[in-house]
């Protein structure tokens, strides 16, 4: 039994030498695997589908990777005065990005992406330094699965690459506070000098820098400044000196936007000054940005159990408010805070970005806290699970609010996200055979369809800058995207086929201009709101006319209807949840009235969906019908739940909208049955 049990004992032994053994090179490099799992699980949250989510692109994206394409056609800036006017740095990479994927969403998405995921490594470091290794980590996990970062890095916006330069500056900045190096003062400086070339928040900071700076010498520990502050001073300056040379020029241009948001000067008395302060205090767990551009529209930045681990952090900080590097994180967040403090209609995240090296920190100490004292009361590995479970509960809400599609799929989003010039430029697209079509990372370069075109006014073409960015191609008169400025320009040959789309208001004397012997199709476009407030009435972007040759000449009609309308060929495909059908017309006369056309999809005899209107939405109705005019008509119509797609038949017809009466067929009968 002695020696049963003894074996038992050893057997046991060797097994944990065996797991100490294999264990031993990741606690060696503990930190290596701990940053290196944080940071791909950011990654894994914010590189799949930029194509398509968010949806949209916006023009500020858009600018941005327009001034790409200038940069690989051989402009240098330093400062871009467009656009409210911008630092260049993002732009540089959004043009490498471009040459490699070429001209889609992508391209100047993955950009954020990239500096959004290697903020959370860079926020590690930076905890890791200010307190101790597993703050670090919390607070790299906390940003990782926050809602707010992980969107701002998923849209094309340089606000993104503030978090990720301040972020490493101050990471170098209390190491070289800690070992007094020169060198690391001189790199501090640099990497703070590089943050001014990345977004408008990166210009409250000094006051921070000054703040604790005075904090310091106050307390006696001035001359831990010197000389180190001469290497900053020199390192920040040659970072800074190209944008100082812009400032030198034109200080206007560079403080444009600036002067443009602040709220100083507008008025609003001590009321106004006591909402902009709760609105931007708010903004933590209360109420956040409501705008869906920058935000899941009112949603805080932390959620339930985050905010309870900030409120917990800012204790701590209290706690040590004597502690230099609490200090620093107490005045780092209050001075960040002054860009949507400052400006109008707080709170504004993007405005804030300047907060978030040090933001992260404060729930990530009250997750800390918490983590020690469930230590104390319990085993480490329960306090680390109930830790884990705390942060994979925000995870899932952030994905639960972020995804849903009261969001993705909402009105307000589309709008605030310029939907409708998205779809404009996969309309051109699409048509021509060119460019981003709705879906990919990569764009090739292909040569457009031969013979085809599409024409507009240039008030369409300078809509939106997204258009002018999707689209791979310059309007010119010979080309196959055209300006036409009136009626007159229309081809009247059809050749290979053209798209026109025109601004909605003129519509009629453009649909009187579309030559004859061709397939003429016509559709309301995409709806859009001005990005100026919320009362804003929405409006339709353009009207959309095709025309196709037509190869179907000298085919028998499948019915004609006695007011002059026969129906020349038709499709009828269906699909799980919607039929669609396809209808070609032929005008035997001139017909006089505007007729509703009816379309009744049956399901094993009882009727599953319906969809009645005039032609083309009215802007081909019958009565524009010329005699020999061929008109193609399609309708997407929802099915109910539960339809056989294998049992669907359709039937169409006319009536007077004003009266209900019904036109006969030639044959007989007011119905015509189309089966698929």
């Amino acid at each position: 039994m002695k020696q049963e049990v003894r074996f038992t004992i050893d057997k046991a032994t060797r097994l944990e030498n065996i797991i100490d053994r294999l264990g031993a090179p990741f606690r060696r490099h503990a930190d290596l695997w701990l940053v290196l799992g944080v940071t791909l699980l950011a990654a894994a949250l914010r590189f799949p589908g930029l194509d398509r989510h968010p949806p949209g692109f916006y023009h500020d994206e858009a600018f941005n990777g327009l001034d790409a394409l200038r940069i690989l056609a051989g402009e240098r800036p330093v400062f871009i005065p467009t656009n409210g006017g911008r630092e260049a740095a993002f732009m540089y990479l959004v043009a490498l990005s471009v040459r490699a994927l070429g001209r889609g969403p992508a391209a100047v998405r993955v950009v954020s992406a990239t500096l959004g995921t290697l903020t959370v490594p860079a926020t590690y470091l930076l905890g890791k330094a200010l307190y101790n290794r597993r703050t670090g980590a919390l607070a790299a996990t906390a940003l990782a699965v926050m809602l707010f970062p992980l969107h701002v890095s998923r849209m094309g916006f340089r606000v993104v690459a503030v978090p990720l330069a301040l972020s490493w500056f101050l990471w170098q900045f209390v190491r070289a506070w800690q070992t007094g190096r020169g060198w690391q003062w001189g790199l501090a400086g640099l990497l703070y000098g590089l943050s001014f070339h990345t977004y408008t928040a990166a210009r409250v900071t000094p006051l921070a820098l000054l703040v604790m700076g005075a904090y310091v010498v106050v307390r006696g520990e001035g001359r831990r400044l010197w000389p180190g502050v001469v290497w900053f001073g020199l390192g920040a300056a040659l970072a800074f000196a190209p944008l100082g040379v812009v400032v030198a020029g034109d200080p206007g241009e560079y403080f444009n936007r600036t002067l443009h948001t602040a709220v100083v000067g507008k008025g609003g008395g001590l009321g106004g000054a006591l909402t902009q302060v709760l609105d931007t205090a708010g903004m933590f767990f209360v109420r956040g940005d409501p705008n869906p551009r920058h935000n899941v529209p009112g949603r805080p930045f932390f959620d339930p159990l985050l905010g309870m681990a900030f409120l917990l952090g800012l204790a701590t900080l209290w706690r040590e408010r004597r502690q230099t590097h609490s200090v620093l994180v107490a005045v780092w967040l209050v001075v960040g805070s002054l860009g949507t403090l400052l400006a109008v209609n707080p709170p504004h995240f993007l405005r804030a970005l300047a907060m978030f090296p040090l933001l992260a920190l404060v729930p990530a100490l009250g997750l800390e806290r918490a983590w020690t004292w469930l230590e104390a009361r319990t085993t480490s590995w329960r306090a680390a699970l109930a830790i884990g479970a705390a942060l994979a509960v925000s995870l899932a809400l952030t994905l639960a609010e972020y995804l849903s599609p009261g969001y993705r799929l909402g009105e307000e989003t589309a709008y605030h996200m310029e939907l409708a010039a998205v779809e404009m430029a996969m309309e051109v697209n699409e048509y021509l055979g060119v460019g981003w079509q709705g879906a990919g990372w990569r764009v090739e370069e292909t040569a457009p369809q031969t013979g085809r075109r599409v024409l507009m006014p240039e008030s369409l073409w300078t809509f939106s800058e997204t258009t002018q960015y999707l689209v791979p191609l310059e309007p010119d008169d010979a080309g196959p995207l055209r300006w036409l400025a009136s009626p007159g320009d229309v081809p009247d040959e059809v050749g290979e086929g053209f798209k026109l789309l025109v601004v909605p208001g003129e519509w009629p004397e453009y649909a009187a201009a579309l030559p004859e012997g061709g397939l003429i199709s016509a559709r309301w476009g995409p709806v859009a709101r001005a990005d100026v407030g919320v009362d804003e009435e929405p409006f339709v972007v353009y009207v959309a006319y095709q025309v196709s040759p037509w190869e179907g000449a000298g085919s028998a009609p499948v019915g004609q209807f006695e007011a002059g309308m026969a129906l020349l060929d038709y499709d009828l495909e269906v699909a799980a949840d919607s039929a669609t059908v396809r209808l070609v017309w032929l005008a035997e006369e001139a017909i006089g009235a505007d007729y509703t056309l009816f379309v009744h999809v049956l399901g094993e005899g009882a009727a599953v969906g319906q969809e009645d209107g005039p032609i083309g939405g009215g802007l081909y109705s019958t009565d524009r019908w010329r005699p020999g005019d061929l008109v193609l008509e399609e309708r997407v119509i929802p099915l109910e739940p539960g339809t056989n797609p294998g049992a669907v038949s359709a039937e169409i017809g006319f009536y007077l909208p004003e009266n209900g009466e019904r036109v006969p067929l030639a044959g007989g009968g007011d119905v015509l049955t189309l089966a698929q």
